[in-house]
């Protein structure tokens, strides 16, 4: 039996489609569309923050602070970002917050204002060496993301970097942590492809189980490295998805629809942003009465263990694997994850 910590309840909020980026494996296929004004926003925060009260009832405790991640598109794009960051800020007893960005927009003015406005952290992607990330994200960009880290991190702003892993780019993880090192971000984490979106034609570079454990282990050998060199300050998470067969950490549940909820730019919630189950919209419907009472957030909840996972030792905890895959591939997010090597040797 594993002892799991309550959860903080996460709201992965994306406050718009546009981006100045076409990201060859994006979960977004359509960069368009109406957006939230800043008066719903602010109804909405709201009902997050009742969503929060209840929630924490929920677990038997008197309150437990949430935590938002500000997305899009790319958010910087919002002309009143700025504005929305500063009543995010004025909440911050309520929730913390951090933003998710491609790091096109970042300055050091604008790391100035992150700063005093004292968000959590930010999060830039880079998906393998300059050719790989350029070719996936854009000419150049590789280059300009490392700079929007060196940035972030001269202002003591904590920085996150995520890495996308697929057939064509898994074994360039040791050059992303190298770079992750030279910048000094903060912590480096890696989940695999979900072809959804502009994703879903590179579904040819989905991992099998083999490749998937030879992926685990490399992630593994780089969190050695970067153990063995506490100054660098970097922090390496194996802990995603099947990932803890070769980390020996404790086996990840997904999250969606229990300790997590996504709301899009028109005020759409979804389970999970790579889940794409429209659950209701926030405008028409509270978030408290989305989260606790519609069919698939409870379904989610009920943490059913997929049939040909019931004999595994991990069953009660993994349930399955990366259920945004088992979404994407097979329209169910009740099977097991395509890449398990105990289920698919």
């Amino acid at each position: 039996m594993f002892c799991v910590p309550t959860s903080r309840l996460t709201l992965q909020w994306h406050i718009t489609a546009k981006c100045n980026q076409r990201c060859k494996h994006c979960y977004q296929e359509c960069y368009a569309g109406k957006e939230l004004s800043f008066n719903e926003i602010l109804n909405i925060l709201e009902q997050y923050k009742d969503l929060l009260r209840l929630y924490s009832k929920s677990k038997n405790k008197d309150f437990i602070r949430g935590h938002i991640n500000i997305t899009g598109g790319e958010p910087f794009t919002r002309k009143d970002f700025l504005q929305i960051l500063k009543v995010f800020s004025k909440n911050k007893k309520y929730f913390s917050f951090g933003i998710l960005t491609n790091g096109s927009y970042i300055t050091d003015d604008i790391a100035k204002k992150l700063k005093s406005l004292n968000i959590a952290h930010t999060q830039v992607s880079i998906d393998g060496n300059r050719e790989t990330h350029d070719a996936l994200r854009g000419k150049g960009n590789f280059d300009k993301t490392w700079n929007a880290v060196k940035i972030l991190r001269k202002h003591n702003i904590r920085t996150l970097v995520s890495f996308t892993a697929h057939k064509g780019n898994y074994k360039e993880f040791p050059v992303v942590a190298r770079y992750a090192r030279k910048y000094k971000a903060s912590k480096l984490w890696t989940d695999r492809l979900v072809p959804i979106g502009n994703g879903q034609d590179m579904s040819d570079m989905l991992f099998t189980s083999k490749e998937a454990l030879e992926y685990f282990s490399i992630i593994l050998n780089e969190k050695k490295k970067t153990l063995r060199n506490k100054l660098t300050g970097l922090e390496i998470y194996s802990n995603r998805a099947l990932q803890f067969l070769k980390s020996g950490e404790m086996p990840y549940g997904c999250s969606a629809g229990d300790s997590l909820i996504t709301i899009l730019e028109n005020g759409d919630v979804l389970p999970c942003r790579r889940m794409p189950i429209s659950c209701g919209n926030a405008l028409k419907t509270s978030l408290k009465d989305i989260y606790f009472n519609n069919n698939v957030f409870k379904d989610l909840r009920n943490k059913n263990i997929p049939d040909k996972c019931f004999k595994c030792t991990y069953s009660e905890k993994c349930r399955g694997g990366l259920k945004c895959l088992s979404y994407a591939l097979y329209k169910d997010y009740k099977q097991a994850d395509n890449c398990c090597p105990i289920i698919y040797k």
